[in-house]
């Protein structure tokens, strides 16, 4: 059994092997999903008195699981796939297995960490604090060695606006998706008597971080939290910083680039699109928890646009976390899962999904985002203590 202290603080070590390990997504499976396998298998208890309250739950996660086999079982067959859309590619049912044992995983996180005494180990601060810290550090490091120094380490992507940096974790999208998520968590559990100091540093520690990552989604994230949270002076400050960097011209010709253009993200969005309206069982059940890298390259759209086919280096998948779980799990199993995360977070009105609003802002241009790490171990962290922080809950 994994004690809520040994946990904490076992999660900055794991989160740092947790990335990618290299460029495309090719890599281990990540770390963090055995220790949180391992820790919600410690609270069972707290578990079985969830779902003794939510027996809709049950059948829901029963339907989900399922119909995501059942439809990946068919795919695998009917399409003859096999395990080689890159070298080392494992077997599509294992891979689809995998991909919906994330997916659940999520469902109990949020039962597990959104607990009333989940807070009950004082030093959970410090631990998540470490965490930030040895993801933001090496990225600071690098851009540091790279500029001034001439020396390379970690992942460099070269881009159109200048070098974009990856740190350790691997792509500059998800090093910016473990910082922000994690930096929501800490601000949120800076007491409200902290000098406002502080919050601001841990704020420009942030920016400097996405300004350094270019990823447009989390930096729209930030934005979403500045307006949500920041007073108007930090408001104020910040935007003058932004505007003086460049940061504001780099999101909006990003998001102009992304809406017009023929990009990486657009294709994989209409490959996916494509696939999923095939015919109506398609539609309503899915083409395969986990299937679309063995699937979207025999597309017309991918034919259509070959340049930005990168199967070949590692697993390509939709670039929109809710069109990827719509167009794989379908609208029936979509809105499925969605329940359950809605009653695995135990919200019960729109004015609670506030606190999470700039995540879900930041995971709508990406793929992976339900079940990526980062969203398992911050959500939830962030629903509590934003419970915690109005009377009467």
């Amino acid at each position: 059994m994994i004690t809520a202290k040994l946990m904490w603080w076992l999660i900055p070590g794991f989160v740092l092997v947790s990335g990618n390990f290299s460029p495309f997504r090719i890599g281990p499976i990540l770390p963090i999903f055995g220790l949180l396998i391992i820790y919600v298998l410690s609270q069972h208890s707290q578990l079985s008195k969830f779902f003794q309250r939510n027996g809709l739950v049950v059948l829901a996660m029963a339907a989900v699981t399922a119909g995501a086999i059942l439809v990946a079982a068919y795919m695998v067959i009917d399409y003859k796939l096999q395990g080689n859309e890159f070298e080392g590619a494992i077997h599509p049912i294992a891979y689809s297995l995998m991909s919906l044992c994330r997916y659940l995983l999520v469902v109990l996180i949020l039962v597990v960490l959104t607990r009333d005494d989940v807070f009950k180990y004082r030093g959970w601060w410090l631990a998540l604090l470490t965490s930030y810290c040895v993801i933001l550090f090496p990225l600071y490091a690098q851009a540091f060695s790279h500029v001034f120094l001439n020396i390379d380490f970690g992942y460099l992507f070269p881009a159109e606006s200048g070098m974009r940096y990856g740190g350790l974790i691997g792509e500059p999208q998800t090093i910016s998706a473990w910082l922000f998520s994690f930096f929501l968590v800490l601000y949120l559990g800076l007491d409200n008597q902290a000098a406002g100091l502080a919050k601001f540093l841990l704020i420009l520690s942030v920016l400097i971080a996405l300004f350094m990552t270019q990823s447009t989604a989390w930096i729209l994230g930030f934005f979403i939290f500045v307006l949500l949270r920041a007073k108007l002076w930090m408001i104020a400050l910040l935007l003058v910083v932004i505007v003086a960097v460049g940061v504001s011209d780099l999101v909006i010709d990003k998001i102009i680039a992304d809406i017009f253009t023929v990009s990486e993200r657009s294709v994989t969005i209409l490959a996916g699109a494509e696939l999923f309206m095939i015919n109506s069982l398609s539609m309503l059940f899915g083409y395969g928890v986990g299937l679309t890298p063995y699937l979207i390259n025999n597309t017309d759209v991918f034919n259509s646009y070959p340049v930005w086919s990168l199967s070949d280096l590692g697993r390509q998948t939709v670039m929109n976390s809710y069109l990827e779980v719509f167009f794989e799990f379908g609208l029936i199993g979509g809105l499925l899962y969605f329940y359950l995360l809605v009653k695995g977070s135990r919200i019960t009105s729109l004015r609670q999904l506030l606190p999470i609003l700039p995540i879900l802002a930041g995971v709508f241009g990406i793929s992976g985002g339900f079940a990526s790490g980062y969203f398992l171990i911050s959500v939830p962290l962030i629903l509590r203590l934003s419970k915690e922080r109005q009377p009467g809950v």
